[in-house]
């Protein structure tokens, strides 16, 4: 039995990613090639579903906007890309977790109910 009928079709395909590309941790020399790879992927393998793209990269009280520009860029560019939450609005301290990077419990709130309203919008701004 193949995946598709045990789980359905998929709606859509949630990405956010870039605290680790952030230039004072990991950069983001390969951010762009990267991710038009993954897209190729997923049209090779038959796999149509939009993708969200959030624009993320606050890590260590840093916010790349170089990187940002980049993940602006995926998603003006290219076919079947929308538009995801930026979590870089959210800085503030509670919303993040010790790491100064990542989501903490109360940002991943703020980050889900962003997210259901752009699932529910299904467009580009």
């Amino acid at each position: 039995m193949n995946s598709l009928n045990i789980y359905g079709k998929v709606d859509g395909i949630l990405f956010h990613q870039g605290e680790r590309n952030n230039k004072n941790v990991s950069g983001h020399n390969e951010y762009y090639k990267d991710f038009v790879d993954f897209t190729q992927r997923n049209k090779i393998n038959n796999i149509s579903s939009p993708l969200y793209l959030c624009q993320t990269s606050f890590c260590n009280n840093t916010i790349d906007r170089e990187l940002l520009k980049i993940q602006d860029s995926l998603i003006k560019n290219l076919n079947n890309i929308l538009r995801g939450p930026n979590t870089d609005l959210i800085t503030y301290f509670n919303y993040r977790g010790n790491d100064n990077c990542h989501l903490s419990r109360k940002g991943l709130e703020w980050f889900s109910n962003e997210f259901s309203k752009k699932i529910i919008e299904r467009k580009e701004e």
